[in-house]
């Protein structure tokens, strides 16, 4: 397989594709020898390889959510939060902690609750 070949892999399938190369000699695999339908990979005279991605889902809501679509709201919004701080200034300087397993559902009540400058 060419390396242009690769352009068109999403990620899990570049991982895929990688240890596929170690376990098995890399002219032998073949990325989706199909077209755009399952498998992913074949390897020639070997097991046919379907790249799956698992993830966690929040079903706290009516409506289950991946956590890393949750992941992507809330990321922008820590960062939005901390550029709220400005710089450092007078030899000062911010140490950030983040540690979450919630999705906050009100900014303004995260901010007002757990953030102060001192």
């Amino acid at each position: 397989m060419t390396d242009d070949v690769r352009f068109f892999m999403n990620h899990d399938e570049q991982i895929a594709y990688k240890y596929l190369c170690r376990r098995f000699e890399a002219e032998r695999v073949v990325y989706e020898p199909d077209g755009n339908i399952p498998p992913d990979f074949v390897v020639l005279d070997g097991p046919a390889i379907e790249v799956r991605r698992l993830n966690l889902n929040n079903f706290s809501k009516p409506h289950p959510k991946a956590i890393e679509e949750s992941t992507i709201p809330l990321t922008a919004s820590v960062d939005k939060l901390l550029k709220g701080f400005g710089s450092s200034q007078n030899e000062l300087s911010w140490f950030v902690i983040l540690d979450f397993d919630f999705e906050p559902n009100d900014w303004h009540d995260v901010r007002r609750k757990h953030c102060w400058q001192s």
